[in-house]
């Protein structure tokens, strides 16, 4: 069994190590979270885009042209904002998560709703609420995953949390233990039987040597009395 020495430098290592460890875990996770932090600012400026340029074509087509040539080359920088807009949020979106594919699949009906001619407002109007209702899910779930901290920030910080609290328990234990036993042998020493001939003949021993001492001087001072 190693010595409670050798098991103290051991743990202090240990630590020593685990710290350093989750030290660069959180700032390698601190970074990611700030790229997360700026690419939700880059995504609610492109949402707000698309939003603008969709009204903004809506705007245009209500004008009246002269002939299509006219309204083509009145409304195609609009159609192009437009598109741009909703590329740049389509590259941004992971088309695995619920929220993205419900988002895209909105912009998908509104930008075609809008190239018809004969468009139904009302129809528009309500994929107008459903992009920001989506929009406000979307983002409020990414704040969320920012401030929980990314998972595997989460994970090492449970698992440094469980590993602490498993070495002060041990360190508790062994303190416990080390406790125990030196009661347990001051108790046996206060029980163990006294041999009673020893015993005797320590007494008797000390008896001889007090009466020795006594006439060592008896015999250096033979005028006192």
């Amino acid at each position: 069994m190693l010595p409670d020495i050798a098991i103290g430098a051991i743990v202090a290592a240990t630590i020593g190590a685990l710290i350093t460890l989750v030290g660069l875990i959180v700032s390698k996770e601190s970074k990611v979270s700030e790229f997360r932090q700026a690419w939700i600012d880059a995504l609610r400026d492109e949402l707000s885009s698309y939003l603008t340029n969709l009204s903004a074509v809506e705007d245009a087509q209500a004008l009246t042209f002269k002939d299509p040539n006219e309204r083509f080359t009145t409304l195609q920088p609009y159609y192009g904002s437009l598109n741009e807009a909703y590329y740049k949020i389509a590259f941004r979106l992971n088309p695995e998560e619920d929220l993205s594919i419900a988002l895209k699949a909105c912009m998908v009906s509104l930008s075609t709703e809008v190239h018809h001619l004969r468009r139904d407002d009302g129809l528009v109007e309500r994929l107008k609420v459903e992009y920001i209702n989506t929009t406000n899910e979307l983002l409020k779930a990414e704040w969320k995953i920012v401030k929980k901290g990314e998972m595997v920030f989460r994970i090492t910080k449970y698992l440094t949390a469980t590993f602490l609290g498993l070495l002060i328990a041990l360190a508790a234990a062994r303190l416990y233990q080390i406790n125990s036993n030196v009661t347990a042998n001051v108790i046996d020493v206060r029980k163990t039987p006294v041999n009673k001939r020893d015993s005797a003949r320590a007494l008797s021993q000390a008896g001889e040597n007090r009466d020795a001492f006594n006439n060592n001087q008896t015999l250096a001072n033979p005028n006192k009395k």
